[in-house]
């Protein structure tokens, strides 16, 4: 199952606390100085995102509270991983700011993918129930992985198949079970 990434959800988080949601460092320096929650997020963004801290390193002297701010990070956390381990996290203390961080990571993102994905898996099912759409059908016309449509009938495996294609397997089904019942 493909999530937005924890780094991609930083970026995002980042972005929206600025009042031009933008990810322009200066920007983001400057909202910095008074707002703390900003600061820290930006810096953790920054210790994932190697392109980012590159950027940041070169221009340290532009952004002095930004590059400090990760420095203290990356020492703090001992971590300079484009994958956020979970062990890792759950090592750390529940006061944590990168716990509470990948926390909310994990409530806004994953478990509501997971929640969206859930929903579409009923109606799926009550779309298929009594017409003749076949499992074969579904991925062989949605051209998808044929064990990972199986294991998401079969045993409800909601991990194998992402968004995207629960969400087209749902439209392949409604349009199939519309075209059929028209005629």
């Amino acid at each position: 199952m493909k999530y937005t990434s924890f780094v991609n959800y930083l970026k995002r988080t980042v972005a929206k606390l600025t009042e031009e949601e933008t990810m322009n460092l200066k920007k983001i320096e400057e909202y910095s100085y008074n707002n703390v929650r900003l600061r820290t997020l930006f810096s953790i963004y920054a210790m994932y995102s190697y392109d980012t801290f590159q950027y940041l390193d070169k221009k340290k002297d532009l952004f002095p509270t930004l590059y400090n701010e990760t420095i203290y990070c990356i020492q703090k956390y001992q971590a300079f991983k484009p994958q956020v381990s979970i062990d890792y996290m759950n090592k750390l203390n529940s006061f944590d700011e990168l716990k509470k961080i990948y926390s909310l990571y994990l409530n806004s993102v994953v478990k509501k993918e997971s929640t969206i994905k859930e929903n579409y898996y009923s109606k799926i099912l009550e779309l298929v129930d009594g017409k003749q759409i076949t499992k074969y059908r579904i991925y062989t016309d949605l051209n998808l992985n044929p064990g990972n449509v199986n294991d998401f009938f079969k045993n409800k495996a909601l991990r194998k198949l992402s968004l995207q294609n629960v969400k087209k397997i749902h439209s392949y089904c409604y349009q199939y079970s519309n075209n059929n019942t028209a005629g």
